[in-house]
């Protein structure tokens, strides 16, 4: 009697081992699957092409001249750069750009060019492989557009910075949380940003550096 009451307390000491190590696995599962770092990890997704979509409300018509920075209320928003980068937090105006990261004055860089409607420098800010884009061209930005009213961008680190080793030397691979909203969406930028009191479209960047110089690789969204 005595050494049967042994073994089922054993059996429940091996059920419990068992069904902790099973646990163990789909926690560590799950967060695989919501960790923002694996965003379509899979090497033949293609990016995410915001000129795939067209707004049911249609878009701001800007008036012949206009300048942006004569609209009051767009100069009062915050047009700083929020970044994250490794747990510190930083706002990066013109003057302080200098100090950050590269991938992080690559970004600076790329939103004031789309600010000022250059498309011409917006190219130059992503990879072949980007507009390449297995097959399914994105298309390149006219070299000039009208401006933009992007404000309260933010910028995370979520990834990275993760060195890969290739004949040519060492790549700097990172991905980014980026979000801003567009005050006045005239649809040459982003034509899938809401109004902003709907919100915003954050999306993943996917910035490689290589002999100081950052680009972007991919563009990824979540998928639904």
């Amino acid at each position: 009697m005595e050494g049967e009451k042994k073994r089922n307390i054993k059996k429940i000491i091996i059920y419990c081992i068992i069904a902790v190590c099973l646990l163990t696995v789909i926690i560590s599962v799950l967060r695989q699957c919501f960790d923002p770092s694996n965003v379509q990890k899979d090497p033949t997704v293609q990016s995410y092409d915001p000129f795939l979509y067209k707004s049911d409300v249609g878009y701001y018509t800007p008036k012949d001249g206009e300048n942006i920075f004569d609209d009051k209320e767009y100069m009062d928003k915050n047009r700083y750069l929020a970044v994250e980068y490794q747990g510190t937090t930083m706002t990066y105006t013109e003057n302080e750009i200098d100090t950050a990261p590269m991938s992080v004055q690559m970004l600076f860089d790329y939103f004031q060019a789309a600010i000022n409607g250059d498309g011409a420098a917006l190219n130059t800010f992503f990879t072949d492989y980007y507009f390449n884009n297995f097959g399914t061209p994105i298309a390149k930005y006219e070299d000039s557009f009208y401006q933009q009213k992007i404000y309260n961008i933010k910028v995370s680190l979520i990834s990275g910075p993760t060195a890969i080793t290739n004949k040519s030397g060492v790549i700097t691979r990172e991905i980014f949380e980026v979000s801003y909203y567009i005050m006045d969406n005239n649809g040459a930028f982003r034509p899938d940003l809401p109004d902003p009191s709907e919100g915003t479209i954050p999306v993943f960047f996917e910035i490689l550096t290589e002999d100081g110089i950052s680009k972007i690789n991919q563009i990824f969204v979540y998928a639904e």
